[in-house]
C-alpha cells in the first residue's frame, strides 16, 4: 500500500517478461475524483484504464519497448478530474517484506533477543553479495561466521558437512543460514552437524529457494517446498519446526510452450524458510565422504 496525502494505492501485480508488462491494482482518493492512471518507465508512458471504476481498480497489459535488463522502476501517474496529477514510484517492497517468509527472520531475531547472552553461528557467512548479518546478533553475544571460503565476515573456514570437527559441540544457542542450503550436497548431513554444535533449546533459521534459476553451478543441488523442511528437521534429527513460510510469489513461463508446461497463472515462491528449535540429541549418522562427489571448487 502506498499513500500520499489522501491518496491510497495498492499494487496487486507487477510483472515484466520479454517486453510484456502486467500491472494491476487499485487507487482511491477520499478528497478528489481520480480520472485515470498511467504508468511511466523512464520517458515511456503507458495508458492504464480502470476496469471497475466503482472499485477504483486499474489494469494494464501490453508490450513496452524495454528489455529485461533495461526495465527500471516504474512510476504511477494519477490524474484527477480537476486537472492535477501525482506521480508515485511503484513501491512493491513494503508488501514483499510483509510476506510470511520474510517475517520469519524477524521472529527468529525476537527469540534470540529474548535469550540471555549466548553464542550465534551463521553458516555461509561470507559477504559475497556485500551482505553481512553479524549486526543482527545482540551485543555481547559470541558470533561465529562459518563459510567454505575465506572472505569478509568469515571467522572459521570449513565444510558445513563436517563443521562439528571445527566448532565447539553443544555451544551455539542460535544458528542461521540464508541462501546456502540449496548449495549443500547433502543438507540432511548438515542438519545432523547443526544438532551437534547447537545447545539444547537453541533456535535456528534457514532460508533457501523454493523456485530459483540455476546459479553457482555445479554447486546448485536442491529446492525446498514448505513440506520439505519436515524431512530435515524432525524429532529423529533432534529438532522441531516452530514455523515455516514462503515469500516472493512467482509465475512460471515455459520457453517452449506445449500442453504439459502450460502453467498459466500457476506458480510457486522464490523463497522458502523455516524456524526450528533443537529438542534433543540425534543418534543418526551419515558417514559419507564428499570428496570427489562434486567436481570443482565452490564458485567464488
Amino acid at each position: 500500500m502506498m499513500t500520499s496525502n489522501k491518496l491510497a494505492v495498492r499494487i496487486d501485480q507487477l510483472s515484466f517478461f520479454s517486453g510484456l508488462l502486467i500491472l494491476r491494482g487499485s487507487a482511491s482518493d477520499i478528497c478528489r475524483q481520480i480520472s485515470s492512471v498511467h504508468v511511466e518507465i523512464g520517458d515511456f508512458g503507458c495508458a492504464t484504464l480502470y476496469n471497475h471504476p466503482a472499485k477504483d481498480q486499474f489494469y494494464f497489459h501490453g508490450m513496452i519497448p524495454f528489455s529485461d535488463d533495461d526495465f527500471r522502476q516504474p512510476r504511477l501517474v494519477i490524474s484527477y478530474e480537476d486537472g492535477n496529477q501525482e506521480r508515485l514510484d511503484v513501491m512493491v517492497g513494503p508488501g514483499i517484506c510483509a510476506e510470511p517468509g520474510h517475517q520469519l527472520f524477524g521472529k527468529f531475531l525476537q527469540r534470540v533477543n529474548a535469550m540471555p547472552r549466548g553464542a550465534a553461528l551463521e553458516i555461509g557467512s561470507r559477504a559475497r553479495s556485500g551482505i553481512t548479518r553479524r549486526a543482527h546478533i545482540p551485543s555481547g553475544w559470541d558470533y561465529v561466521g562459518f563459510d567454505i571460503v575465506q572472505g569478509e565476515n568469515v571467522d572459521v573456514v570449513g565444510d558445513a558437512h563436517t563443521m562439528s570437527r571445527q566448532l565447539t559441540n553443544g555451544h551455539f544457542n542460535a544458528a542461521m543460514s540464508l541462501s546456502v542450503f540449496e548449495h549443500l550436497a547433502m543438507p540432511w548431513k548438515v542438519v545432523l552437524e547443526m544438532n551437534k554444535v547447537m545447545a539444547p533449546n537453541g533456535v535456528a533459521y534457514i532460508q533457501s529457494c523454493q523456485s530459483w534459476p540455476l546459479h553457482d553451478t555445479p554447486w546448485d543441488f536442491w529446492r525446498f517446498s514448505l513440506s520439505a523442511w519436515a524431512s530435515l528437521f524432525n524429532p529423529a534429527t533432534g529438532f522441531r519446526i516452530i514455523d515455516a513460510a514462503s515469500a516472493e510469489p512467482l509465475m512460471m513461463v515455459a520457453q517452449r510452450w506445449h500442453p504439459v508446461v502450460n502453467y498459466g497463472q500457476a506458480g510457486g515462491f522464490a523463497l522458502s524458510a523455516v524456524l526450528v528449535e533443537k529438542i534433543g540429541e540425534t543418534r543418526l549418522e551419515w558417514d559419507v565422504d564428499l570428496s570427489g562427489i562434486v567436481v570443482g571448487d565452490y564458485p567464488y
